[in-house]
């Protein structure tokens, strides 16, 4: 089949021909048809071709570093190594797409011996997260092209597929999670490596499998015109792509090439600046990071302490509220650290009200016991109507023995870090909404303000510093696990009575006056 006019199969040089810039926009390959300025002018850079009347627009500037970087850009080969650095949904994920099937169809196969064959390796941190890119963008868009769907050798795979080169060479394009990526990238020679969410990729001090050691290993595999391509959005401020954007953006040469763009700079059409606007007065700190391509801050607090602060106006421990569903939880600990207790409740509105919060703490000669705090505890519940305990899994099955003498049940969990960020951001959105009601308790006022969100390179983490008095933010521990218990909303009142209600219970007291009146006969005539 011809695929003029791609005439892919025929062209002197693929490249220029069918270039990776034609290979995002045109309707028959990638079709990203609106593709903006600082998307083609990257496109271009990516193949070394100069970046024409786009060199003068003033976002392709930024996002290269500046008019001097602009000019540095190398022109006539692929740079080696390219850092795409952006914001979320500005099509990173396309362009890498779009690179990958562009290497796989024009990269330079002389050389190469008799059934050696070529390959694009797409490496994630998982291999369902590596699936996922190639089954959407890459595989996805060939079949959806009768053009490209044409070029295909067999059916495509879970995880892989093969493309018929201009030569008659099969060039496979594979998915490789990124436990295995060190190993897997040597086994071929490589037509092109996209390291599909670099940011998020430890270096070599950091794991025994990182970005760090991967780049490396296929620097004697790459084939002469093959490129490593490093797409992301940017996540913590340290790790192997954090430091080459602190080191190289806005100083391209034909080793390395480092992007910065922010998403609107990316993809106007979908990051308006109604959109903008929207998220950061939503979620600024999303804003700061998705939208304008800024490094999360490594170790922040969670809570402001004047809002914490303006949240505890509750005079000392609350009464039990008849209205209310209540539920306690403990955080246990028997030695420096501290035994917490909270008592809350829903009191409307999704809010969160502390009704009591105490704590026991031992030490290492004095430890405290389980058996006595357990017994205080269930005399403290009893008027709230509390018949369970929600704990973590410390000391868990010898607590749940103990707490079963003094009539309680005690539930135990396992909270997934995950979870305790979810609960941290929304105990956050409390607090700055006023729907926290507490009692000014010191310890509890300090543990939540010592409460810390970290950015690892994995993930999010929520961490309770240890105080100078042996405590590990324990109130804050208890508070964020009873938050995940069902707090159900606060009964409703009583109806105020009605004129009508008050005249049935007039005429309910005359009826039982008049019945006292009343004697029986007792057979005897008076007189």
């Amino acid at each position: 089949m011809t695929l003029d006019p791609f005439a892919l199969l025929a062209c002197a040089d693929p490249i220029h021909t069918f270039s990776l810039e034609r290979m995002l926009t045109d309707p028959r390959a990638f079709g990203l048809v609106n593709a903006s300025n600082v998307q083609r002018a990257i496109c271009r850079a990516m193949d070394g071709l100069p970046l024409g009347e786009l060199a003068t627009d003033p976002d392709v500037i930024a996002v290269f570093g500046g008019e001097r970087a602009i000019a540095s850009l190398p022109v006539g080969e692929r740079p080696k190594e390219f850092v795409l650095l952006c914001g979320i949904r500005a099509g990173k994920s396309l362009i890498s797409a779009a690179c990958a099937v562009r290497a796989a169809l024009t990269c330079n196969v002389e050389g190469l011996g008799p059934g050696e064959e070529p390959r694009v390796s797409i490496v994630s941190l998982t291999m369902k997260v590596a699936r996922k890119t190639f089954r959407q963008h890459v595989r996805g868009r060939i079949m959806a092209s009768p053009e490209l769907r044409a070029l295909l050798i067999g059916d495509p795979m879970a995880d892989s597929l093969t493309l018929r080169h201009p030569t008659g060479r099969p060039v496979s394009i594979q998915v490789v999670a990124g436990a295995k990526a060190a190993g897997a990238l040597i086994a071929d020679w490589a037509a092109a490596v996209i390291f599909d969410e670099a940011p998020r990729m430890v270096g070599a001090k950091d794991g025994v499998v990182n970005l760090d050691d991967a780049r490396a290993s296929i620097a004697g595999r790459l084939l002469d015109d093959a490129q490593v391509v490093m797409p992301g959005s940017p996540w913590a401020p340290f790790g192997p792509i954090y430091e080459l954007t602190q080191e190289h953006w806005g100083k391209p040469t034909r080793s390395l090439v480092v992007v910065r763009a922010k998403a609107y700079q990316m993809n106007p059409n979908i990051w308006t600046p109604e959109a903008c606007a929207e998220l950061k007065q939503r979620k600024p700190d999303a804003h700061d990071v998705d939208v304008e391509c800024n490094f999360k801050a490594p170790d922040v607090t969670l809570l402001d302490a004047q809002a914490i602060e303006l949240c505890a106006t509750l005079e000392g421990e609350q009464p039990p509220n008849p209205l209310f569903t209540y539920v306690a939880v403990i955080d246990a600990a028997t030695r420096s650290n501290a035994w917490t207790l909270l008592v809350m409740a829903n009191p409307g509105d999704n809010g969160l009200h502390i009704a009591m919060a105490r704590q026991w703490q031992g030490s290492s000669s004095r430890p405290l016991s389980p058996r006595t705090i357990l017994e205080e505890i269930a005399t403290l519940v009893k008027p709230y109507d509390v018949h369970a305990l929600h704990s973590d899994q410390w000391s868990g099955d010898a607590n749940k023995d103990l707490a079963v003498q003094f009539g309680l049940y005690l539930f135990l969990h396992t909270t997934p870090m995950v979870d305790k960020v979810t609960q941290g951001d929304r105990l956050k959105a409390l607090i700055t909404d006023r729907k926290l009601e507490m009692a000014r308790v010191p310890l509890l006022v300090r543990d939540l303000g010592n409460i810390r969100k970290q950015v690892t390179q994995t993930g999010l983490a929520i961490e309770f510093p240890t105080t100078p008095d042996g405590r590990h933010c324990d109130f804050a521990a208890a508070l964020l696990l009873g938050m995940k218990q069902p707090l159900p909303e606060p009964k409703p009142a009583p109806a105020e009575p009605t004129e009508r209600d008050y005249a049935e219970q007039r005429k309910r007291e005359l009826a039982r006056k008049l019945e006292k009146t009343r004697r029986p006969w007792d057979g005897r005539i008076p007189g």
